[in-house]
Formats: structure tokens, C-alpha cells, sequence
């Protein structure tokens, strides 16, 4: 008996770094080839030096995440909160395209990030993911899409 779409699941793996295995710096990350090439999803996270007291910080999405994780070390709403022996990390995971707004919204209604909304819908102009508090003021703490554009890529089907 085939498995309907609602009881599917969908396995992630996240993605470390180093032989031991241990969660990515967000600022000393190497964004160069391997699986940050592909699209998927990334959550970016503040712990303190000794990996207590761990908050979330931006969920995206994204292809190639590489680009992604690089624009986001240039913005100051997700670079402050490396503050007072604080750390950024961040973790990633390949996501075939048709399913990454999915993804990127369980995520963000589970982790609650600092910085953005969840995903409340689709723009009709578009299609793509519209946020909470989308289309206010530049001034404004609601961040735009997760969608993070780059070079447009004939390959975009695939993670």
C-alpha cells in the first residue's frame, strides 16, 4: 500500500563539521564546494562559549546555501548576537526545492528565531514564501523571504 503524502516523512541530515563532528562556526565556516553548494535549508544559532543557553537565531533557505550563510555574515541583524562570549553556529541540510518552504516553515514555527517570522504563505505574484510582517518599513525588524537569490541556476530542480 503506498504511503499517502501527509504520513511521509522527511529525514534531514544535518550537516557538522571537522572529523569529531562538532557544530560549525558561522563565522570560520570554509563556504567553499561540497554540500554548501546545493540548495537546502540552514539554521543559524547563538550558544554561549560552553554551548549552553542555545537560541536560535535565522532559519533560510536557499541554493547555494554557501551564498546564503556569505550574505548573512555582512548583515548586522544576524552578526550581533556574537556578543559577551556568545558564538554563531550554523547548520545546514540539502532540500530539493519543491519542498524547502515546507521545511523552512516546521523550522521556523519550531525554533522561534530571533530575527524574522515564519512563513505564512506564498505571494501571489511570485509564488514565493511571503513572511510575517512582509512589506514593512526598511526600518522595520521583519526580515524579507528566506529565499536566498543568487545566480540563477539550470540545475534549480534538484538539491
Amino acid at each position: 500500500m503506498a504511503q499517502s503524502a501527509r504520513d511521509a516523512a522527511l529525514r534531514l541530515s544535518w550537516r557538522k563539521c571537522g572529523d569529531d563532528g562538532h557544530w560549525c562556526s558561522f563565522f570560520d565556516l570554509n563556504l567553499d564546494g561540497g554540500s554548501l553548494a546545493k540548495g537546502g535549508v540552514y539554521v543559524i544559532w547563538a550558544e554561549d562559549a560552553d554551548s549552553s543557553c542555545k537560541k536560535a537565531v535565522y532559519v533560510g533557505q536557499g541554493k547555494p546555501v554557501a551564498d546564503c550563510i556569505a550574505r548573512h555574515r555582512k548583515e548586522a541583524v544576524i552578526t550581533r548576537h556574537r556578543r559577551s562570549g556568545r558564538v554563531l553556529r550554523v547548520t545546514w541540510a540539502a532540500v530539493k526545492k519543491e519542498q524547502r518552504g515546507g521545511v523552512e516553515h516546521f523550522l521556523a514555527q519550531a525554533l522561534k528565531p530571533l530575527e524574522g517570522g515564519p512563513v505564512v504563505g506564498r505571494r501571489p505574484d511570485t509564488g514565493e514564501p511571503a513572511m510575517v510582517g512582509e512589506g514593512r518599513h526598511r526600518g522595520s525588524r521583519a526580515r524579507r523571504s528566506t529565499v536566498c537569490r543568487s545566480a540563477p541556476d539550470a540545475n534549480e530542480g534538484g538539491a
